[in-house]
């Protein structure tokens, strides 16, 4: 259940492209083998609140500009910026919280922790159970958007090669290292390959038979990590 320190979740982690938010999706959904999940996706979260449709009000005018200018230029939130995060999964909690039955999903996180920092920051109210890694080059990512492979880039102005290929730079410089922060702390991490036409359901499939095929009484004090280049390898 959520509480304000012992949220349980799953993270998802690869570059834009990969099909995090469409493989967020159907967990949300479908479950996994250990129950139901809520998904958090923090992209969605900002462009939510950039077009006034989230709680934006309760954002102060020097965040809301933070959040403009994270959009538009798709740098990542500074280790200053970090209480924005934060802030908007504590939002986003509270109100599954209003939503959901007393027994509570647990959390599949998108898009957040993208920087050794954040991932410090929800130490605080975040249990981590496993971390998702979606691993694919940047030609996989720019076909990938170019054929709307994940079926989630409709109407996305930030798919521009160039802001694809700065982003891509910027998670390899910054994000894929929180991989190994979770690993260092023992936490299971999951690799699954993704080709060019890997599709959401594909995705699904593999991610639950990988998880169904780790042992039942993996502990978090052991560092586990999966390769699966099967059925993904397809193109």
């Amino acid at each position: 259940m959520f509480s304000d320190h012992h949220c349980v979740a799953t993270i998802l982690i690869g570059p834009t492209g990969s099909g995090k938010t469409p493989l967020g999706e159907l967990i949300a959904g479908r479950g996994l083998s250990d129950g139901p999940y809520v998904h958090f996706d923090f992209g969605h979260q900002l462009r939510l609140i950039s077009s006034g449709e989230s709680a934006a009000h309760a954002l102060i005018p020097q965040d809301r500009q933070i959040v403009a200018e994270v959009l538009s230029t798709g740098r990542l939130l500074k280790p200053e910026e970090g209480h924005l995060a934060t802030k908007i999964l504590r939002w986003f909690l509270d109100s599954a919280r209003r939503q959901v039955a007393p027994k509570t999903p647990k959390l599949v996180l998108n898009g957040l922790p993208r920087t050794v920092d954040q991932a410090g920051l929800l130490e605080e109210f975040i249990r981590v159970e496993r971390v998702i890694l979606l691993d694919c080059d940047l030609r996989t990512i720019l076909k990938r958007i170019q054929k709307n492979t994940g079926g989630d880039r409709t109407g996305r102005q930030d798919d521009t090669p160039e802001l694809v290929r700065f982003k891509f730079e910027q998670y390899l410089a910054e994000t894929k290292p929180v991989v190994d922060y979770y690993a260092r702390r023992q936490v299971p991490v999951f690799r699954i390959g993704i080709r060019e036409n890997t599709s959401p359901e594909e995705l699904y499939q593999v991610l639950r038979e990988t998880l169904e095929k780790a042992s039942p009484n993996m502990s978090l004090c052991a560092r586990t990590t999966q390769h699966h280049d099967g059925p993904l390898s397809r193109s």
